[in-house]
C-alpha cells in the first residue's frame, strides 16, 4: 500500500527533473539521465537504510545520503517551479512531493 504515494510522488519528481533540465539546456538523453539518477539515487539510499536498520546495523550514514540526494531533488525542482525569487505555490508542491517521496520510503520500516 505504502507503494503507490512513493511512485506517484517519485514519478512527478522525476517529471519535474527532466523538465528543469531539459529547461537549462540538456539533450533528452542528458535530462533523463540526470532525472532518473537523482530519484534512483535518492531510493537506493533509502533501500540502504531501512536494510540497515533491519539488519541490527546503523542506518544513518545511508540516511544522510539519502536526504542530502531527497534536498538536491527538492532544490531542482522547487528551482524549476519557482522562477525567479518568488515563491510558488508549484514550486512549494513539488518540493513537498519529493520530501513527501523520501519521508515514505524512509518510515517503510520504522514500527
Amino acid at each position: 500500500m505504502i507503494a503507490v504515494p512513493i511512485v506517484a510522488a517519485t514519478a512527478s519528481a522525476w517529471w519535474f527533473q527532466y523538465n528543469a533540465m531539459r529547461a537549462a539546456g540538456l539533450a533528452v538523453l542528458l535530462a533523463c539521465t540526470v532525472a532518473t539518477s537523482l530519484e534512483s539515487l535518492g531510493l537506493t539510499f533509502a533501500g540502504l537504510a531501512h536494510k540497515a536498520r533491519t539488519g541490527q546495523d546503523s542506518a544513518a550514514p545511508y540516511r544522510i545520503g539519502m536526504w542530502a540526494i531527497v534536498f538536491i531533488a527538492a532544490a531542482v525542482n522547487y528551482r524549476h517551479g519557482s522562477p525567479g525569487t518568488v515563491r510558488t505555490t508549484e514550486g512549494v508542491s513539488l518540493c513537498g512531493c519529493q520530501a513527501a517521496a523520501a519521508g515514505a520510503e524512509s518510515g517503510r520500516g520504522c514500527r
